[in-house]
């Protein structure tokens, strides 16, 4: 019976172990030589969080909405090795590049990304024409105060 178990778990593992390979790269987090890449540089104040793929895909489980059409012959895959696209909505403190909004909208998610919580305050830094973003907060520690520094940002309170 012993055995049988412990056959049981490996193959557990096994399956599971692809899934987890697919992650291997880790969050994208960027450097201070890395800010001419992207258009807009923003600190902000989290003020809300929409799970939107989560949402899509729970949709059409439930049959509220379709399926998405193969592409290529490839069926519509949920991400499971990486975090589903979601939308966050900030209030914006400072402007660094782009234009000055007082709020700000836009798109996570991939590997290793966690959805921010309300009030959380961090950098995001959003890719051209895309609308995604890449957000460092401050919650993160050390990085978040050495690229908050390398930008002149004052830091104050704890994450």
């Amino acid at each position: 019976m012993r055995q049988f178990a412990a056959l049981t778990t490996a193959a557990a593992l096994v399956m599971v172990c692809p899934a987890a390979h697919a992650c291997l790269g880790g969050k994208r987090t960027p450097e201070i030589e890395d800010t001419g890449r992207y258009s807009e540089i923003r600190v902000v104040e989290v003020t809300g969080v929409q799970l939107t793929e989560y949402e899509d895909y729970q949709l059409m489980r439930r049959g509220v909405r379709p399926w998405p059409k193969p592409q290529g012959g490839i069926e519509f895959v949920y991400p499971t090795s990486s975090t589903p696209g979601f939308e966050v909505q900030a209030l914006v403190d400072r402007t660094i590049k782009g234009p000055a909004t007082p709020t700000a909208r836009f798109t996570l998610g991939g590997c290793g990304v966690e959805p921010p919580k309300l009030h959380d305050r961090g950098v995001i830094f959003v890719e051209p024409g895309t609308g995604y973003a890449v957000a460092v907060w401050q919650s993160e520690g050390e990085h978040y105060r050495k690229l908050a520094t390398a930008l002149g940002m004052e830091i104050t309170g704890e994450p």
